[in-house]
């Protein structure tokens, strides 16, 4: 396959090298510079096969790459050459990074060629497991042929809110391997900025303070290649440092000048690493704020590592003299914005911050959930995915709740303050089977902060429910509802699911049937929420069925008011029986053993080259017939059908609680031409079934008969 660039974690030589690559491909390909950064092109060959797609390639309506910062808005386009010959019938799947905001709802999208007139597409969501992909079926007469360019207008998609590289791919149904594009989102500032003061009194002196955050996700590779020539213009590392700023707001005091003694500097995952800064400087800004700037080599600083710089007692700080809060800032030289973190002094003489959680409950009435060293459990069951709420009470109001979804959790964590003071909720929303984990930290003015675990433990997904009313959650990853270990299968596979998508199936103990019938399966209804069929893909019914000892046929039948009906449609075979559904309509179903309805035909006398066609069956029966197989009509003996020889006629009965008739057939046989009885003899020696009704009898010899002329006798 050909290999995609990643340029994250590399060396400075490395990355200096890796930009210089970029730079040529940009030329190749006649991209500026920059934009050979924004997105990367990968082919996957499948093994052998070649992908149907060439050239993938994404960017912004109107501009040829994509936006590249956190946050910002694309008017998203889709590029690329097909390989195969694409049309009306054929779909394109894109499967897109879950942490893109793309606003689906009422989208129009639309496709072209060359580029050509825009066609609109119909796209289908699908969460699958391997992250939501969107489904569009080509419209009817859609044609591109083999090196066309293709082009799919996909609307508004908002950047992750980190920075990193996010992978899209794409596939036809002409080809199941998959073609890849990367794209890079840069970070505006730096990432989770902390602070932390050695005091939190108002007017202590000589107070340390740290500054901890993550490096940016940067366009490092082209920064790296203009430190590096300015590095061979001046023979020194000088022009490859990064220069950190962290800004204290107006109140604050601190040396009119500080040198490297004045502060200390780690980065490394566990701050390893102890780097001493390349120079500092403290300036006032324009609105009465003190800026420290702290040079560090870029190299001890790639993309997405943890730096603490810490302002020693020697920096001389001094903290403003009223208690409040205070917003401090911190970025890279470079940023487009700077990152911001709160913190609240008190006045002298003021008790510290209580940091310690009151409770936390499932809700504001309930009883609060119980703590073990410090992790508060909730369980919920399989059924609910989100969104669920609890709520924080602190023991003091001045205290700051954060929150975040730990590691290895899916769902999704948001967190706000109450009403009142000292509150807080805790929203989860997407739970994944098992523990979802929020991690808590309440911090305060001359307080430790304190950590928490909030745990939601959904049940996992049981392999079976009962027949009870039970709901069964429904994901693209589980289609498949299972009821009674088995018994009962409703297969949703192709349909599309909204969060807390179910299907409930309850078991009529004592079905009301007719006379003749015998249950062999277990006999069902249904209640479906959440769930959206797809065209043309109706939903696969299974009961399993147990023998009877009647000996007679089986089959689905489905009752919704007006009596047990046999469905065509349905299957039966050993040991179960299957019934595709086009959506899922109120009522009951079943297997049963039932006697077949039965229907007879008859021909009527022959009138003017034309026969009437009679049906009979049991009383309350429908009857229905087709002719030359143009498709099937309800008989009306008031306005029998008339027939000519020579044509096919099929006919079938159904009636409450029966099995569908058996089809039919007969073929009207041609009308002799009859003179005298002598021609009637000799017809009668072909034992023709001459009217239809499936035997040769005095009724054939008569409508024989009915064809000599009548003459007058002479007197």
């Amino acid at each position: 396959m050909n290999l995609a660039v990643r340029p994250a974690g590399w060396g400075r030589a490395g990355r200096v090298l890796l930009a210089l690559l970029l730079l040529v491909m940009g030329l190749v390909s006649g991209l500026q510079p920059a934009q050979a950064t924004m997105g990367t092109m990968l082919e996957e060959t499948g093994g052998e096969e070649p992908s149907s797609i060439g050239g993938l390639y994404f960017y912004n309506y109107g501009q040829w790459e994509l936006n590249p910062y956190v946050n910002e808005q694309n008017n998203l386009v889709m590029e690329f050459y097909t390989n195969k010959v694409l049309g009306g019938t054929d779909t394109i799947e894109l499967r897109y990074p879950a942490e893109y905001g793309w606003n689906m709802t009422g989208a129009v999208y639309q496709i072209s060629v060359n580029p050509g007139e825009n066609w609109e597409l119909t796209g289908t969501h699908v969460d699958g497991p391997n992250g939501p992909s969107i489904v569009f079926q080509l419209p009817a007469g859609f044609a591109a042929n083999p090196e066309d360019k293709v082009q799919l207008f996909l609307g508004l998609a908002e950047n992750p809110p980190l920075g990193g590289e996010y992978m899209f791919s794409a596939r036809t149904s002409a080809e199941e391997a998959w073609a890849y594009f990367y794209s890079y989102v840069y970070d505006k500032t730096v990432r989770g900025l902390g602070v932390t003061a050695g005091s939190d009194t108002a007017g202590a002196r000589d107070v340390p303070y740290t500054f901890s955050f993550d490096a940016p996700y940067r366009d490092q590779p082209v920064l790296a290649l203009s430190s590096s020539e300015e590095t061979e213009a001046t023979g020194s590392e000088s022009g490859s440092d990064t220069t950190v700023q962290l800004t204290f707001p107006p109140g604050y005091t601190m040396n009119a000048e500080l040198s490297p003694s004045n502060v200390s500097v780690r980065t490394g995952w566990e701050g390893e690493t102890v780097i001493e800064p390349n120079g500092t400087a403290v300036y006032y800004g324009e609105g009465g704020e003190r800026i420290v700037e702290v040079v560090i080599p870029s190299w001890e600083m790639p993309r997405l590592t943890p730096v603490e710089i810490t302002l020693n007692e020697s920096a001389g700080i001094v903290n403003p003299a009223a208690g409040g809060t205070y917003v401090l800032k911190a970025q890279l030289a470079g940023d487009m914005e700077s990152a911001a973190y709160e913190i609240v002094l008190r006045e002298a003489g003021e008790e510290p911050v209580d940091t310690t959680i009151l409770a936390v409950k499932e809700s504001e009435t309930s009883q609060p959930l119980s703590v073990t060293d410090s992790v508060y459990t909730l369980q919920v069951p399989y059924t609910v995915s989100g969104p669920v709420t609890v709520f924080v009470e602190l023991n003091d109001a001045r205290a700051v709740l954060t929150a975040a979804a730990d590691e290895g959790t899916v769902a999704d964590v948001t967190y706000g303050r109450q009403s009142e003071a000292a509150g807080y909720y805790l929203q989860f929303d997407g739970l994944g089977e098992g523990i979802n984990t929020a991690r808590v930290v309440v911090s305060g003015a001359g307080a430790e902060p304190h950590g928490y675990l909030i745990v939601i433990h959904r049940a996992a997904r049981p392999s079976s429910v009962p027949l009870n009313g039970t709901p069964y959650p429904l994901t693209a990853a589980y289609p498949v509802a299972v009821f009674a270990e088995g018994a009962v299968t409703l297969d949703f596979t192709g349909s599309t699911f909204s969060a807390g998508a179910y299907v409930l199936a309850w078991e009529e103990q004592s079905p009301a049937y007719s006379t003749g019938m015998k249950p062999v399966s277990k006999v069902v209804r249904f209640e479906i929420s959440g769930v959206t069929m797809a065209a043309g893909q109706p939903v696969k019914l299974t009961l399993k069925t147990t023998s009877g000892n009647t000996n007679k046929p089986a089959g689905v039948f489905v009752s919704s008011g007006g009596g047990w009906v046999h469905d065509r449609s349905g299957l039966v075979s050993e040991g179960g029986a299957e019934l595709p559904l086009s959506g899922l309509p109120a009522g009951d179903y079943g297997v049963f053993e039932a006697d077949y309805t039965m229907v007879k035909m008859k021909l009527g006398k022959p009138a003017g080259g034309t026969r009437e066609l009679t049906l009979t069956s049991e009383e309350g029966a429908e009857m229905y017939y087709q002719i030359g197989g143009q498709g099937y009509q309800p008989y009306n003996a008031a306005q029998k059908p008339l027939v000519k020889a020579g044509e096919k006629v099929t006919a079938y009965a159904k009636a409450a609680g029966r099995l569908d008739s058996e089809p039919r057939e007969l073929t009207v046989p041609p009308i002799p031409v009859i003179g005298k009885a002598e021609d009637v003899l000799k017809e009668l020696k072909n034992g023709q079934d001459f009217n239809g009704d499936g035997t040769f009898d005095a009724g054939d010899v008569v409508d024989y008969l009915h064809l000599i002329e009548p003459y007058r006798a002479k007197p």
